[in-house]
């Protein structure tokens, strides 16, 4: 992590997941992740990366939709 602040958004992050389960990064934001998108898909590539975070691709339902990703904790915080 490059400074405090971002240490502090992946460590509400992790939380977020370990609390709600596994989440797609549209219901991160919902939940109160407010950060910049692109920001926020480079945050949980790297939580991802270290292994903080799982990342599971889900398929698109039976009614359609598109596929997305699902983000996981695996650990409890980063830090």
């Amino acid at each position: 992590m490059e400074n405090e602040a971002q240490l502090k958004q992946a460590n509400r992050i992790v939380g977020y997941l370990e609390r709600h389960g596994a989440l797609t990064i549209r219901e991160l934001r919902v939940k109160g992740v407010r950060i910049d998108l692109g920001q926020l898909r480079e945050l949980l590539a790297q939580l991802v990366e270290v292994g903080y975070v799982a990342a599971q691709a889900a398929p698109s339902g039976a009614t359609g939709g598109r596929p997305t990703t699902r983000y996981a904790a695996c650990r409890t915080k980063a830090g």
